[in-house]
This record gives structure tokens, sequence and C-alpha cells, in this order.
């Protein structure tokens, strides 16, 4: 089977978790970590107080700022200047390729928000067990819970009317056979430019 690339995955994001990445990538770049991990885009959506995330914590009563130190702290121990050129760690992938999942399968959405990536985070033993190794608040929520009173914990969200970055949706293909216009060539060609900018 051929691999789906993580750039179409990329594209997947909204802009609020797409900027996370570039952010994530960025900081795992100039520390020169083997790798971009949940840890790392995990503290950059934190840092937005409108996101998913940020809002699940709050309707449930937990503590974002103490969520945030611990992901700031979970990227300070991790190993630094090993490349000049960090990959994607298979745990990030795996993240966003269960989100995608569930945006598209459960939640019925084109753009992967930032809550589908806490919920395959969540549902998953392996991605849970280290997303709880990065902050424990996280251990008092389920994927269950998360999914079931997703409209209301998200709502309010910044997320909430924000598309995917490739501009696709549900419209049907254009004359050429090609969908969504050039919506998806505009989202790689954004990744690749935010990628190598960063060289």
């Amino acid at each position: 089977m051929t691999d789906i690339s993580i750039e179409k995955y990329a594209g997947k994001m909204n802009r609020a978790g797409y900027d996370a990445f570039i952010q994530a990538m960025r900081q795992a770049r100039a520390e020169k970590n083997r790798h971009v991990d949940i840890g790392h885009w995990l503290f950059h959506i934190l840092s937005n107080q409108d996101s998913d995330i940020s809002l699940t914590l709050r309707e449930c009563g937990l503590d974002r700022g103490r969520a945030l130190k611990d992901a700031s702290d979970a990227m300070a121990r991790m190993e630094r200047n090993v490349t000049e050129t960090p990959g994607i760690s298979e745990a990030l992938s795996d993240t966003l390729n269960h989100a995608w999942t569930y945006a598209t399968l459960f939640f019925s959405e084109v753009q992967i928000r930032s809550g589908h990536v806490l919920v395959a985070l969540l549902n998953d033993q392996n991605l849970r067990r280290q997303l709880v190794a990065i902050s424990p608040i996280f251990d008092d929520l389920t994927a269950d819970r998360v999914s079931s009173e997703a409209r209301t914990l998200w709502a309010g969200s910044e997320e909430e009317d924000m598309k995917p970055l490739d501009g696709s949706g549900l419209a049907a293909p254009s004359a050429d056979g090609e969908g969504g216009g050039d919506g998806a060539s505009t989202a790689l060609g954004r990744f690749s430019v935010d990628m190598t900018a960063q060289a």
C-alpha cells in the first residue's frame, strides 16, 4: 500500500492546527531535535487559548496552564543538537492519520480540528500513554467523553468556522477530474515553502 505523505495530512488541518504544526517544526529545527513530536505540536496548540483542546481543558475544569508547562518541560527533555533537519515522528504521523479518520468518519468534517487530534490521542492506547507522559492532566479525559460532548466542549472555539488548508470540501470534482480546484496544490505549496523557509 502506498503511504500517505505528511503533506497530505497538513493540507487537511485547519489554520489553527497547521500554524501549531509549523511552529512545532520551527522549534524542533531551532533545538536540532531528532523529530517533530507530539509534545512540540501540543505546546503550540495549547498556546492558543481559543483552540478546541484549550477549550476542552477549560470546560472540564482542567488546568491549561499546567498542561502548557508540562508540554514545555517535555520539549526541554528532548535530545538537542542531533540534526539540522528533524523528521516527523512516527507518533505524530500516526496521530494525524487517526485524527483524519475521526474527522471524516465520526465527526463528518473535511478539516482536522485540534479536537479531532485530541480524540485520536486519547483513543489509541499507545498514543494516550505518550500524551499522559507529556502531561498527566490528560489522564482525566477519555475519548468517549470528548467525542460525545464535543458540541458543548468546543462551543466558541475559533476552529468552528475554519476549513482545511487544501481548500477541499464535499463539492463534486471539476471537469478535469481534480476535486477542490487548485486549493490542494496551494496548501501543499504553502507547506513546502514553510518547510524550506526554515532550512
